[in-house]
């Protein structure tokens, strides 16, 4: 009985934790709409609320993911869902060919409030169309997750998160310290040098902040002395 009432609550657990992601989507565009009709907002939230969609998208597929490895067999929509497998990338392609084609965005000028609000929207619907196939059906080792499990996609992967909050610091200060002249050269090598670097932080981030933290969390760690002294 125990570890089916522990199972009870994972599940319970899991269906809160993906109706809230899923509140969190439409946050995003809602949050640029009332900025673009004239309302402030602190600087660490303009920051963030943009992202929401993308983070709650991604935030509910990793609880559907979850709540699929605790059933005795998978259910029909994951099934469904994960033998699409590669396609979903030809949909976000396509979406993003769309977009890109319609909305006439300047990637060097300054997008206007619905261009934005546009570009975030698809920017988390892409983001969510590229992320399926990878967490969608794992467990079925079919030769995408294959492909995806090779050890530098892994790797990458492992350190998004850190390349993630930090890529936007390495385009900045290249920005405005090293290719201080408009132009698609300039951007170009902003993206070619802004990768390897963003990626090598990232990698840091995750040995030196991230995974300390993690083990932490899950016990496998001591705080250290200096930080516990913090806490008391």
């Amino acid at each position: 009985r125990a570890p089916q009432r522990s199972e009870d609550r994972a599940r319970r657990a899991l269906r809160t934790e993906s109706v809230g992601a899923a509140l969190l989507v439409p946050l995003g565009p809602l949050a640029l709409w009332w900025t673009a009709s004239g309302h402030s907002l602190p600087t660490p939230l303009r920051v963030l609320l943009p992202f929401l969609a993308a983070f709650g998208a991604g935030m509910v597929l990793a609880t559907w993911s979850v709540a699929n490895e605790l059933r005795a067999t998978p259910s029909r929509l994951v099934t469904g869902v994960s033998r699409i497998g590669g396609w979903w990338w030809a949909v976000a392609g396509a979406v993003f060919a769309a977009f890109v084609l319609t909305v006439h965005i300047d990637p060097l000028g300054i997008m206007s409030s619905r261009q934005l609000i546009a570009e975030r929207a698809v920017h988390a619907l892409v983001a969510t169309l590229v992320v399926i196939p990878a967490v969608i059906g794992a467990e079925r080792a079919t030769r995408l997750h294959r492909v995806l499990a090779w050890r530098p996609l892994a790797f990458i992967g492992l350190v998004s998160y850190g390349f993630y909050l930090w890529h936007y610091f390495v385009l900045d200060t290249l920005q405005h310290h090293v290719f201080t002249d408009a132009g698609w050269t300039a951007f170009l090598a902003m993206i070619v040098i802004t990768v390897p670097v963003a990626t090598l932080i990232g990698a840091a981030s995750w040995r030196f902040v991230e995974r300390p933290f993690i083990d932490l969390a899950a016990g496998q760690a001591r705080m250290p002395g200096w930080l516990r002294s913090r806490f008391r």
